[in-house]
């Protein structure tokens, strides 16, 4: 029998792929100038969505389906409750990090720009749907740029979904040493 792998070596490598992707694309967007038109009226979401509820729970299977195979197919639901609740941590800290790092320093005036350039169509849009009034879109302008700070949001969404994946998939997967 070979020598039981670290949750943790599962987790850094996961997890960093998980986070880079996202970056990746959301560096593209912003040296290609593209990222005001991406966003539409969603200011802070538009790729962590996808994320978190696309690509993390396929990493997260792909991560504890490896640590099977590395174990000599031997998975205890602990170590799958262990490796996607890491996975989901350290993504949503390098997350974290990127977008504080683009907030206040790369774009620090960024939603005040894309207010500045599609606000009138933001406001048509609310306007039509809403029956918005400007103290009201004026409202939504500060909501919507105060929302995109709380990035303590992201752990817990993350945490919740590596919870959901890693059980489903530690249950189908588990198997126990005789």
């Amino acid at each position: 029998m070979k020598q039981q792998v670290s949750h943790y070596r599962f987790a850094v490598k996961y997890g960093l792929m998980v986070a880079a992707i996202p970056i990746f694309y959301y560096s593209f967007l912003v040296i290609f100038g593209l990222l005001n038109e991406y966003y539409g009226d969603d200011i802070g979401g538009g790729m962590r969505i996808p994320s978190y509820l696309f690509i993390m729970p396929v990493f997260i299977t792909i991560a504890i389906y490896r640590f099977r195979k590395m174990n000599d197919g031997i998975l205890k639901l602990k170590s799958a409750f262990l490796i996607g609740l890491s996975i989901a941590i350290i993504t949503s800290v390098l997350m974290i990090l990127y977008h504080m790092l683009f907030n206040n320093v790369l774009a620090p005036s960024f939603h005040e720009r894309y207010f500045e350039q599609f606000g009138d169509e933001v406001y048509k849009e609310l306007v039509a749907c809403c029956d918005y009034t400007i103290e009201q879109f004026e409202s939504h302008k500060r909501v919507r740029i105060e929302y995109s700070k709380l990035y303590y949001i992201d752990i817990i969404f993350a945490s919740i979904i590596a919870l959901i994946t890693s059980s489903i998939a530690g249950l189908i997967m588990r198997k126990k040493m005789r």
